[in-house]
């Protein structure tokens, strides 16, 4: 006879087996960009918010030099978020030498108040969340333009990988957050949109400033995801899309150790006391698998 435990898990992996066919599917029903740029370009705003990262931002200020779109067609703002290093510094600096068009501003809170501040200050229709310490292609305007011109959506989640480092522990780590970003676009394509990653997130400006409380609320920063449910309730499903383009993938460092894993992991999980209850039970499934 079968037992109790037998039974549930059985049934806890039944389920867990119909989450990823249904990522799967998911993930082969979003299609890739395969249009041309058009004359009409979509106008972008980039808000990078920072936080003592004098490692890494001259890479990202270099990259987004390179950044392959009309300058009269983009913005970029950077928030300082109370950095204690020489963040700032190393920004004014190089917005001075090289005569950059970057605007630099300086925010008091924690993260949420940085992206506020940002979108304040942003004037374009679309804003593009990205995150300090990451490296982005240079194409990644021109893929998102391709997305809004195929179709005009609230919110379009980016592809995010870990900067490839050599080891074993890098490899897993590589594939592992691969696999959440890969489950999160599949859930989109189902249209049971559970995660966005704010190191590469387009959303439209005047939807951000309706989502304002989101910003001002005194909950634990995860405001990609809470943007993502206001979306979700008040647009829907639909208007949410993933970009899937090898010349979208915007790299970030990964973790430096396990310890450091784990506690992201921990992190995660603490937020999602403030998710609905489907993308809790979504995230939980996913994480513990992992």
């Amino acid at each position: 006879m079968i037992d109790i435990y037998t039974i549930i898990t059985i049934a806890f992996g039944s389920i867990y087996a119909i989450i990823i066919l249904l990522f799967t599917l998911g993930w082969w029903r979003t299609k890739s960009n395969n249009i041309t740029v058009g004359s009409n370009m979509h106008s972008f705003s980039i808000i990078i918010p920072f936080y003592n990262e004098e490692d890494n931002i001259l890479n990202l200020l270099q990259d987004i030099e390179k950044l392959n779109y009309p300058k009269n067609k983009l913005e970029v703002i950077m928030i300082n978020n109370e950095s204690t290093d020489n963040s700032g510094i190393i920004i004014r600096d190089y917005i001075f030498e090289n005569n950059s068009d970057i605007r630099l501003h300086n925010s008091i809170g924690g993260k949420k108040d940085a992206v506020w501040k940002g979108i304040n200050e942003a004037d374009h229709d679309y804003i593009l969340s990205i995150d300090a310490d990451c490296r982005i292609p240079s194409n990644i305007l021109q893929e998102y333009d391709k997305s809004l011109q195929t179709k005009a959506s609230k919110m379009i989640s980016g592809p995010v990988v870990f900067a490839s480092n050599k080891g074993f522990w890098n490899s897993f780590m590589e594939y592992e957050f691969m696999s959440l970003v890969a489950s999160g676009a599949g859930a989109i394509g189902v249209k049971i949109p559970i995660m966005v990653n704010a190191a590469n997130m387009l959303f439209e400006r005047k939807m951000a400033h309706k989502a304002k409380h989101i910003f001002k609320s005194n909950q634990e920063s995860g405001d990609d995801i809470f943007l993502l449910q206001f979306v979700v309730k008040e647009y829907g499903a639909s208007q949410v899309q993933f970009l899937k383009s090898r010349d979208a993938i915007v790299k970030t460092q990964g973790p430096s150790s396990f310890h450091s894993w784990v506690n992201q992991r921990l992190r995660w999980t603490a937020k999602a006391k403030d998710y609905s209850i489907v993308r809790v039970l979504f995230l939980c499934s996913l994480i513990s698998k992992r």
